[in-house]
């Protein structure tokens, strides 16, 4: 009996080695994305200025589409997948939304745009939480724009 505690108590252990192991290496590629942002995009302008918002918010956009990518090539343990694809459609949805809100404002759209924007700090702010629950210390951080 107690070597199969033993075995089990090892087991637990290893899992969450492999899950921490995982947000570790996903934060770290969000770590990028927030850098390249701040590097490219430093000065986020006022939503109350559509044309100056749209191109820093396509650009934040873009970013977070090449973030989603790499973060999406980190092999997730079993033990998390659905929670993680859980995490990371929220993600991605959020981003969707900002995109059309982007090309909205640029439009000239502002109505619209607004509801698209209301729509990503929403899913941004779902995201994050989610995001938060499941252990990432980075990542957590990139909704809402």
């Amino acid at each position: 009996a107690a070597l199969r505690q033993d075995a089990k108590t090892a087991s637990a252990v290893a899992t969450r080695s492999t899950e921490d192991a995982y947000l570790a290496q996903a934060d770290t590629v969000c770590v990028k994305g927030w850098a390249k942002g701040k590097v490219e995009l430093p000065d986020r302008p006022p939503r109350e200025d559509p044309q100056a918002y749209a191109r820093w918010l396509a650009g934040k956009v873009g970013i977070g589409e090449e973030t989603l990518r790499s973060w999406q090539a980190v092999p997730v343990p079993a033990t998390i997948d659905r929670e993680v694809s859980d995490i990371l459609d929220r993600y991605e949805r959020s981003l969707m939304a900002y995109g059309a809100a982007a090309s909205q404002l640029a439009a000239g759209h502002t109505e619209e745009a607004g509801n698209l924007l209301r729509r990503g700090d929403r899913l941004g702010r779902d995201f994050q939480g989610l995001a938060t629950e499941a252990g990432f210390e980075e990542c957590n951080e990139a909704l809402p724009l």
